[in-house]
């Protein structure tokens, strides 16, 4: 301002005066805490500006710091909105294949689901099948999610799922990876994994995980000496109650992958080559297709198959080679196509 010496009216404080106490009283007024809250809050700072000014250093600086947090913890509980977030009634699956008895738990009771609808699952729900029973699942990025009997499966968010007991098989087939991988939640430990075939099964005896394609990560949820632990195809982890792992081969076919292939969705082949039927089977049924010669591929990469095949994979091979000039042998581990003709 005019006729102000700006030099001169920097003057210093005068031995006791509390120059904290002239700077609050020139804050523009604002919404108080709790005067517990205020009380608390003016004698931390003050003690910490006190500390910046050289005084009672060594018996102040403990207070300071508790300030800066006391300060910390209201700034958020008073001025972050908070907004709850959740993904309850989320629709993050749908259920396209029922076999037996199966049923969909949610706040409102149980829905025993038929074998002849598609159904919608929300985030919340809990699946249950029976005995002898089960059901195929299709996520919302496209990944295969497969219930084997006696099993409980609950839908946490669009991305995790909770196991509370018994087996699941899970599929992310080739160009379906939109958005993130599921996440399977176990009472011993959490398992991620990116585009991927495996099955996992929970029980009071431990969790077992085995790989048929790609890899997985085993993540327990309390502090292991072993920590995270991967797994990639052919081998299958074994976490024992106590937390140990054991690590093993596995064959990616046989009959402890049986189960899955009579929940497969089934084959969408109007317009498509023969030659990716025969990829699809191979991949349900977790053997290496091979062609025994270029002429039966050739014929496989360009035969146009007509109408859809809801069969199980051996099924579908059977009709699909029927009226064709081409075989499928079945044997460990492989898929072999060769021509009728061939001995």
């Amino acid at each position: 301002m005019k006729g102000t010496d700006h030099k001169n009216s920097k003057t210093q404080p005068e031995p006791g005066h509390d120059v904290l106490a002239d700077l609050f009283r020139q804050v523009p007024a604002r919404e108080a805490p709790p005067e517990e809250d205020e009380q608390l809050i003016r004698q931390a700072v003050h003690a910490q500006w006190q500390e910046m000014v050289g005084r009672r250093r060594r018996k102040i600086w403990p207070w300071a710091l508790a300030a800066s947090i006391l300060v910390a913890v209201v700034t958020v509980v008073r001025f972050i909105p908070q907004v709850p977030v959740s993904d309850s009634d989320l629709n993050v699956a749908s259920i396209e294949k029922v076999i037996g008895t199966v049923a969909a738990h949610s706040a409102s009771g149980p829905v025993v689901l038929s074998t002849d609808a598609v159904h919608d699952v929300m985030t919340g729900m809990t699946l249950r099948s029976g005995t002898a029973s089960g059901a195929g699942l299709r996520w919302m990025n496209g990944s295969l999610i497969r219930l084997d009997e006696n099993t409980d499966l609950k839908l946490l968010s669009a991305d995790e799922i909770f196991l509370q007991s018994g087996r699941i098989y899970i599929d992310t087939p080739p160009g379906r990876k939109a958005g993130k991988p599921i996440t399977i939640r176990t009472p011993q430990g959490l398992i991620r994994h990116l585009g991927t075939q495996f099955m996992t099964r929970w029980s009071a005896s431990g969790l077992l995980i085995s790989v048929r394609e790609g890899e997985v990560m085993y993540q327990p949820l309390v502090d292991s000496p072993q920590g995270p632990t991967q797994a990639a195809v052919g081998q299958q982890l074994e976490i024992l109650p106590n937390g140990e792992i054991e690590r093993e081969s596995i064959s990616t076919w046989g009959i402890e992958w049986t189960w899955t292939e009579a929940l497969s969705p089934g084959f969408q082949s109007d317009g498509r080559k023969l030659s990716d039927l025969f990829a699809w089977a191979g991949r349900e049924l977790g053997r290496q297709l091979e062609y025994s010669t270029s002429s039966a591929e050739s014929i496989a990469s360009t035969t146009v198959l007509h109408g859809n095949l809801d069969l199980q994979p051996l099924q579908a091979l059977s009709v699909a080679t029927a009226t064709s000039d081409l075989s499928a042998r079945v044997s460990e581990g492989h898929i072999v196509i060769t021509l009728s003709r061939e001995p």
